[in-house]
């Protein structure tokens, strides 16, 4: 079966020490964005990037912002929905929908009445999946199947379910199965199993996992977790029960990371309705959206069916103060340029990593310049050495990176954004990034567009303004 659409692998973030002169007790984590790997047939989560290697297993499912939208994008309102057909499995799913309307619209009680009464493990699930998507802000819930398995004797029906879901959006794309070619929504699959109740009436009496779902369809944090979502002006942030401790401190960061996110989303036209950010324990970031094994990343932004943006935080190396609102700042830098795109072909090379990573760095310390990045003695090196890159347009950095490299490279990457914005100023600085980023232009060809020259002489005057800031 041909898979929904492809997802954008996670930007990762690196561990970086703190510079000698820093406040006692902080140590700077900053981010490095990750390789971009693309992985083909992925809805939900996201492959591993630079820092590779097998996930562990999500444990089963407990008995249990923006988006601007890629062209075409449709929603499915749901006083138009109608059962497929006048049989028991159209009433099932027609009962199921009536219910994931009534969670949209705040209604608990109308989504409760799908839990069979008797089943406590089972309405447990429900009503922390109800706690969870209405705190991340559900604006689109829908219940699907494909070809439905016939109704037992019993009157019990066991299937495995797609369920649509979007975050903070007007609207909503439709289910990429029954719409080829089309922009796919977001969604998880799960094995549920129905029993009528009465005519037209059916209630889940089970819940577990889809024997069709991957890892990362089955994988989101509000699937596998009961959350707790602490919502502020601009973000909501999500950490499991029990783990909430720093909920307070990561909103805070976060909602001042994302006063300069937001200036640069309009530069790029890319406006963010709400960012996302979930708070991981080392357990959860092994698991959530698929999960990550990565060593020394510490964050990520992940695009579901390049529809959202989630941001993941790795809490235990995440740091604090400034270090922590940089991490955020730079995971928002990648949602807000390039959130809402299809990169698929990225999935075979990524000649633009230079600049998301650069840009990414770039709004995570702006208005501090380049120098001030904890990368510097790293570049330095990299400058002094044999190996000085005759560039400042980079090669995709290895998926086997090693931390140095990866530091070089986003250090080095730093200044090459930093080195366009002083010389053409931060309004062309993003209108290149629009044209090479969101509309996939070649660099020569937008470097004329934007900046009135090829790209060559602009790439050798960077290379010498580099070598005199470091």
């Amino acid at each position: 079966m041909e898979e929904p659409s492809r997802v954008r692998a996670s930007f990762q973030a690196s561990v970086q020490a703190e510079p000698a002169t820093a406040s006692p007790g902080l140590r700077r984590r900053l981010i490095i964005g990750g390789a971009l790997v693309v992985v083909a047939a992925v809805v939900v989560a996201v492959g591993v990037a630079v820092a590779g290697g097998p996930s562990e297993k999500p444990a089963p499912a407990r008995a249990v912002e923006h988006y601007s939208g890629p062209a075409g994008a449709t929603t499915t309102p749901s006083a138009a929905r109608t059962t497929r057909d006048n049989s028991p499995s159209g009433w099932v799913q027609e009962a199921l929908n009536k219910g994931a309307d009534a969670l949209v619209k705040g209604d608990e009680a109308g989504w409760m009445a799908l839990a069979d009464p008797g089943k406590p493990q089972v309405r447990a699930y429900f009503r922390d999946l109800y706690t969870s998507l209405r705190g991340l802000g559900v604006s689109h819930l829908e219940f699907q199947t494909l070809i439905p398995k016939p109704v037992n004797r019993e009157g019990t029906w066991e299937e495995d379910f797609y369920l649509l879901y979007c975050f903070s959006m007007s609207s909503c794309p439709g289910f990429k199965y029954l719409n080829p070619g089309k922009p796919g929504a977001p969604m998880i699959t799960h094995a549920l199993t129905l029993k009528k109740a009465g005519p037209g009436d059916y209630r889940v009496v089970k819940v577990g996992r889809a024997k069709m779902a991957r890892e990362n369809w089955s994988s989101t944090p509000w699937q596998v977790s009961s959350l707790k979502v602490l919502k502020g002006k601009r973000v909501a942030v999500a950490a499991s029960v029990g783990n909430t401790r720093r909920s307070k401190e990561v909103l805070a960061a976060a909602e001042r990371a994302a006063v300069g996110a937001d200036r640069y989303a309009g530069l790029v036209g890319n406006p963010q309705t709400r960012y996302r950010v979930y708070m991981a324990t080392d357990k959860e970031w092994r698991t959530w959206f698929g999960g990550h094994s990565g060593d020394w990343a510490i964050g990520y932004t992940t695009f579901p069916q390049d529809v959202l943006s989630e941001i993941v935080l790795r809490m235990s190396r995440a740091g604090s103060g400034r270090s922590l609102e940089n991490l955020i700042r730079h995971e928002m830098g990648h949602a807000v340029t390039l959130g809402g795109l299809q990169l698929g072909y990225q999935s075979i090379a990524n000649p633009a990593m230079w600049l998301q990573e650069g840009v990414a760095e770039y709004i995570a310390y702006a208005p501090r310049p380049a120098r001030s990045t904890t990368r510097l003695p790293e570049v330095r090196r990299a400058l002094t050495g044999g190996d000085r890159p005759s560039s400042i347009v980079l090669g995709q950095l290895k998926d086997n990176a090693s931390r140095n490299e990866s530091s070089v490279y986003y250090g080095l990457s730093h200044f090459a954004v930093d080195c366009l914005a002083k010389k053409f100023g931060e309004k062309k600085l993003f209108a290149f990034v629009t044209e090479v980023l969101r509309k996939n232009d070649g660099v020569d060809d937008s470097s004329v567009k934007v900046f009135g020259t090829p790209f060559r002489p602009i790439d050798q005057a960077c290379r010498t303004w580099i070598r005199q800031q470091v």
